[in-house]
C-alpha cells in the first residue's frame, strides 16, 4: 500500500512459466529452509525467468549466499525497496529461443553473443512477436505505429525489412515470416 510507483498483481507461483517476459517479484517466506530455497532457485533458473527478482529474508545474507540470483533482502525500508525494484526492472529482458532483448534497444543472439541496436518501433514489434509469436499486421499498425485503421502505409513493411536485416546480421536465419495479413516468428 505504501508503494506508489509499482503496481503488484499476485499470481500463483506454479504459473510462473507463463510470465517469462513479465516482471516477476518472487517472495521467499521467512520460514523456508536453506536447502528448499536452493532447490527452488535452481528450478526457477531452468525456466529462464530473466525478469525475476527474489525478495529473500535477511537471515540468508550470512552464510549461504545467493549472489548469483537477483535479489533484495528483507526487512527493508519501503523507499529503498521501491528504488531497488525499479532499478532492477529498468533492465528488463525479453526472451525468445536464443534471442533476447536487453534494455529495450539491443537484440542479442546468445549462441554467438552478437548484438544489434533496434529502434524504438523495431523494439516494440519484436516484443509483440516474442510475447505472442504470431500477430496481425493491423494490430502492429494500430498499437505500435499508431496508424488509424483506414490509413494505407508502407512504413510497417519498411520497419519489418530493417528488422529482418538486423536479425540476419545476428547470424541466425531470417526468423520473421511475412504473410499477407500477419507476421510470425519461427
Amino acid at each position: 500500500m505504501s508503494i506508489k510507483k509499482i503496481k503488484f498483481v499476485f499470481k500463483n507461483i506454479l504459473l510462473l512459466n507463463s510470465f517469462k517476459n513479465e516482471n516477476n517479484l518472487i517472495l521467499v517466506p521467512h520460514e523456508i529452509k536453506s536447502t528448499n530455497l536452493k532447490t527452488s532457485i535452481k528450478n526457477f533458473k531452468l525456466l529462464n525467468l530473466l525478469n525475476s527478482c527474489y525478495l529473500i529474508p535477511n537471515k540468508f545474507k550470512k552464510g549461504t549466499t545467493f549472489s548469483d540470483v537477483p535479489s533484495i533482502n528483507y526487512p527493508v525500508k519501503i523507499k529503498t525497496f521501491e528504488y531497488q525494484l525499479i532499478n532492477f526492472f529498468l533492465k528488463k529482458r525479453f526472451l525468445y529461443k536464443n534471442y533476447f532483448l536487453i534494455n529495450n534497444n539491443f537484440l542479442m543472439n546468445n549462441l554467438n553473443n552478437k548484438q544489434v541496436y533496434l529502434t524504438e518501433i523495431e523494439s516494440k514489434i519484436i516484443k509483440l512477436l516474442f510475447a505472442k509469436g504470431h500477430i496481425l499486421k493491423k494490430t502492429i499498425s494500430l498499437d505500435v505505429l499508431n496508424h488509424h485503421p483506414g490509413v494505407e502505409s508502407k512504413s510497417l513493411e519498411s520497419h519489418l525489412y530493417r528488422l529482418r536485416k538486423k536479425m540476419l546480421n545476428l547470424g541466425g536465419k531470417q526468423i520473421i515470416s511475412d504473410g499477407e495479413k500477419s507476421i510470425k516468428i519461427k
